[in-house]
């Protein structure tokens, strides 16, 4: 094989094979290489104009927050957490540290934080879901609500929080007035882990309680006095009651009820295999 080169255009010649492989001229190569120079120039020329002319003008516009929860929280409180105001410079925006501040500042499972080009920002939030409702009182004889999840943490409270329907949750709390991101004990917790399945497998009876009251019974164990909508006596149970047993309870009262016995009665007592009654003093009956 031999290979020839010629000045101004030079060919390839593959003469074992018998033919000529390519041909290229030295000046389309010329030309190729200045388009190549003259783009490369243009991006950065480009690039130049847009980060020291059209960046440090762009300004936040508008700000999206999405609940996914029927919780939602306050617009408000989350421009006032993460500064994200109108008219703020667009490209300072992380959505990183954005996301950890409403993590760290908001009772929040979830969040995300998305940048829309050219002046927007979304924000999604899966908020902490109530389970239950305290009600605690400050020195100065005022009642303030407070939320609970079902990790027992303080979610929301003060004003507003009156408005939501939930269970009250009563006794001994070892905090007198609870804030947010505090969590309450173990016990308290156990039972508000009960509540949450409740109301995801049988939200109507979920719905029934009004109250459950605990009354320990040593560090760790507690019993519990159910309040049932729409019902006089109270239900006295073990911690460990299941939602079959709370029906079975339910509908003790709905029979004593209907027939009129539940007149004198204090309780109803279903901590064991059978119904009792507790009774109002001076009234004697048998069960």
């Amino acid at each position: 094989m031999s290979t020839f080169i010629f000045p101004d255009n030079y060919t390839v010649m593959n003469h074992e094979a018998g033919h000529v492989r390519k041909k290229v001229s030295r000046g389309r190569i010329r030309k190729l290489l200045v388009a190549a120079i003259g783009v490369m120039a243009a991006l950065i020329l480009f690039e130049l104009v847009w980060t020291f002319f059209f960046l440090p003008n762009m300004r936040l516009k508008e700000l999206q927050v999405i609940s996914m929860t029927d919780y939602p929280e306050d617009p408000a409180r989350v421009r006032a957490v993460t500064g994200l105001e109108a008219g703020i410079p667009y490209p300072d925006i992380e959505t990183g540290r954005i996301e950890s501040l409403l993590m760290n500042n908001l009772m929040v499972e979830e969040v995300s934080v998305e940048k829309k080009f050219p002046d927007k920002v979304v924000v999604r939030l899966k908020e902490r879901v109530p389970v239950a409702i305290g009600l605690f009182e400050t020195a100065d004889g005022r009642t303030v609500p407070v939320l609970f999840d079902k990790e027992g943490l303080v979610i929301r409270s003060g004003s507003g929080v009156e408005h939501y329907d939930f269970p009250v949750l009563s006794g001994e709390f070892r905090f007198p007035l609870p804030v947010q991101g505090e969590r309450l004990e173990e016990p308290q917790i156990r039972l508000l882990k009960k509540l949450s399945v409740m109301r995801d497998e049988n939200p109507e009876l979920y719905k029934l309680i009004s109250e459950l009251h605990m009354q320990y019974r040593g560090s760790d164990n507690f019993e519990i006095v159910l309040y049932i909508r729409g019902h006089r006596l109270p239900l006295l149970m073990k911690e460990s009651f299941t939602t079959q047993r709370l029906l079975r309870g339910i509908g003790a009262m709905d029979a004593l009820k209907d027939v009129g016995l539940d007149k004198g009665i204090k309780m109803i007592d279903y901590r064991s295999d059978y119904i009792a009654y507790t009774y109002e003093p001076g009234d004697r009956h048998d069960d």
